[in-house]
């Protein structure tokens, strides 16, 4: 959008058809935000509790119940996520310049 922004306000909107072709980027910048922090949190409870004491213990056993809610509740809807991304761009080509 930086370019964008350098064209003149009426020259901009609606956007290029040409840019269109990125349609799923949102859902893929979901997905992406989604499997690393919920991978990671498992990763660092597995590795560290079993050797963890103290006021770690606590800390890496919560780092693990964290992980299973991400595992229960978050990390499904990258489901949802990718077969948005999978779905392509049609919808979205189908609407007229003038629709917007």
């Amino acid at each position: 959008m930086v370019v964008a922004l350098a064209m003149p306000p009426d020259t901009y909107w609606p956007p290029p058809r040409s840019t269109w072709a990125c349609a799923p980027a949102a859902s893929m910048v979901g997905e992406n935000g989604e499997v690393p922090p919920g991978e990671a949190m498992a990763k660092v409870a597995a590795d560290k509790l079993p050797s963890a004491t103290g006021e770690d213990t606590a800390f890496y056993d919560a780092k693990r119940k964290t992980a299973a809610f991400y595992i229960d509740r978050v990390l499904p809807q990258v489901g949802a996520l990718l077969a948005t991304i999978k779905s392509g761009k049609a919808s979205l080509m189908a609407l007229e310049d003038a629709a917007f």
